[in-house]
């Protein structure tokens, strides 16, 4: 990945969400709006990146409030379509890769 690895984007990203809840008050819906808006230019640098943070993000919305993840839906469809067309374990060492596909299973289960 460029410029970020896969662990370190997840670590900031995780720590932004729970930052809104626990200093801000926010519900985790709330919290995965804003940390999508702040990272708004890293969601447009690549399909990778913007896997990673919409299925992260809404991985924590799932572990916190799943009945939450109804109102992202676009994310969600988004998140499906983008894990079926990128190759990420050309770019993810098997480690991420496990990680980004928890994640997205997550979603997945938790949406269904």
């Amino acid at each position: 990945m460029s410029n970020l690895n896969y662990y370190q984007l997840k670590c900031v990203l995780i720590n932004v969400f729970y930052q809104n809840i626990l200093k801000e008050k926010y519900t985790a819906h709330q919290s995965a709006n804003k940390c999508l808006k702040e990272f708004q230019d890293d969601i447009q640098k690549d399909n990778l990146h913007q896997l990673i943070i919409y299925a992260t993000i809404l991985a924590k919305v799932a572990d916190y409030n799943e009945d939450s993840l109804k109102q992202f839906n676009n994310e969600i469809i988004l998140i499906n379509q983008l894990s079926k067309t990128i190759d990420f374990s050309q770019v993810l060492n098997e480690d991420e890769k496990i990680s980004l596909e928890q994640d997205i299973a997550l979603i997945q289960d938790s949406f269904l």
